[in-house]
């Protein structure tokens, strides 16, 4: 298994102490795109603690502490809301380790060889017919992988790996993240996806292995999924996922994490020539 993301989160709590919390910005991916978040003039920020992620005061673009109303009750004039604690370091770590679990490389094509994607997708030999001179057709055992979208069931070395978010395309960079993010229930809008619910309900040592996704049973060549708009809170995390995404921007930023998610289990589907060059760099909108 790999473990960048353990390691990212490890170096993000490594040079903390109990005495020294530090004050951050926090990141929070908002319809699909991940950023800081200044609201008004108002930097959203979160401490990070030995234990894990708290919420902080805001702080004005002057840097100044934004004060809560006078309370009646209290000595102090201006009194600090107290900290809550959103993400804590056992929470971080765990969800590290699933990132790292779903993970195969830097090249996505080496995902047939991943024993999970492979029963996840139903690959398998199968009995194909092979017609050779003027003969009759023979039927020889050979290694298959169904097209997820359409359903055609190919020879292993005609199935064609790609990712359901293209590689590249401005802001659908950060979908990778944000897909696998939903997968661990850190968006406002739980998965409702076959993928997400098995990873959901399983642990991840079981996740693929006993759990076999269904091709989508398109048409050949058919795109019109792309027609349809997603919904914004599928893609906005919630205050745990924004924490997390905090986490990882503080130690070297957020690259290393959308690498990973790009090339993973749950954004890598096997497809038959026709219907990934019809699906090509296409993302649904979201509203």
């Amino acid at each position: 298994m790999y473990q960048l993301a353990r390691r990212i989160i490890e170096d993000a709590f490594g040079s903390l102490s109990d005495q020294y919390p530090v004050n951050v910005p926090l990141v929070k991916g908002i319809s699909g795109a991940i950023h800081s978040t200044p609201l008004g003039g108002v930097t959203t920020s979160v401490l990070l603690t030995t234990a894990g992620v708290t919420t902080a005061p805001p702080r004005s673009a002057s840097n100044r502490v934004m004060r809560t109303p006078k309370n009646p009750h209290s000595s102090s004039p201006y009194p600090v809301a107290p900290n809550r604690m959103i993400l804590t370091k056992a929470a971080a770590l765990n969800y590290a380790n699933i990132i790292d679990g779903l993970n195969i490389g830097s090249v996505h094509g080496d995902v047939k060889t991943e024993p999970n994607w492979r029963v996840l997708y139903r690959a398998k030999n199968r009995p194909m017919n092979f017609k050779t001179g003027a003969g009759p057709s023979t039927p020889q055992s050979i290694s298959t992988i169904p097209c997820h979208s359409c359903g055609i069931i190919l020879p292993e070395d005609a199935i064609q790996v790609d990712h359901y978010m293209p590689q590249e395309g401005g802001i659908n960079t950060d979908l990778h993240a944000l897909k696998t993010l939903r997968a661990l229930r850190l968006t406002d809008q739980v998965p409702n996806g076959l993928k997400g619910v098995a990873l959901d309900i399983a642990n991840l040592a079981d996740f693929g292995l006993n759990f076999k996704l269904m091709p989508k049973g398109r048409g050949r060549g058919i795109v019109t999924q792309f027609a349809t708009i997603s919904a914004a809170a599928k893609w906005t995390t919630n205050e745990e996922g924004s924490a997390f995404l905090t986490l990882v921007d503080s130690v070297n930023g957020l690259e290393d994490l959308r690498r990973m998610c790009k090339n993973n289990l749950l954004n890598l589907a096997p497809l038959c020539g026709m219907c990934n060059v019809n699906k090509s760099n296409r993302t649904r909108a979201i509203a």
